[in-house]
């Protein structure tokens, strides 16, 4: 900090540049409530490029060779994709397969993109509390509390 020209006293503890207000007005500047806002939005709504195969020939498993046999048609593959909230982008047929190309939801950064919602929104209890401590549960540790401050009373 004191190469980026920073005082000795904001070198020693740098939390104290987070309490100014020229930090308020940087952080807003750079990260905005509507840029905030728009990224939050496109991760509740990501999706990824995902591949399938389904093969031209269906083993028999009587004769132990390939033999050509009944297979889904395009339209069954985009409609069974489709039930489960995936778009086929393209299907590309090859001797012995076709490789399907679809979107599908990006569950990971959804999940990450509520998750941050949640507890923006208090949805969730304070993390502390659904730790246990020594084994007692919340319920347990404040009837505990609750009972040597009763005993120091009396």
């Amino acid at each position: 900090m004191k190469d980026a020209g920073y005082s000795q006293n904001y070198a020693d503890n740098p939390q104290q540049l987070r309490k100014t207000k020229s930090w308020e007005t940087l952080i807003e500047t750079v990260l905005s409530d509507d840029k905030l806002i728009q990224v939050h939005s496109e991760l509740l709504n990501s999706s990824t490029i995902d591949h399938l195969t389904f093969p031209v020939f269906i083993e028999s498993k009587s004769k132990k060779k390939k033999v050509k046999g009944e297979q889904l048609t395009d339209e069954e593959i985009t409609e069974l994709l489709k039930s489960v909230n995936c778009v086929v982008k393209k299907i590309v047929h090859g001797e012995q397969a076709r490789h399907v190309y679809f979107w599908s939801a990006d569950n990971m950064a959804r999940d990450k993109a509520l998750d941050k919602a949640y507890k923006l929104k208090g949805k969730y209890e304070p993390e502390e509390y659904n730790l246990k401590f020594k084994g007692f549960s919340k319920e347990q540790l404040v009837d505990l509390i609750l009972g040597k401050i009763t005993k120091q009373k009396q």
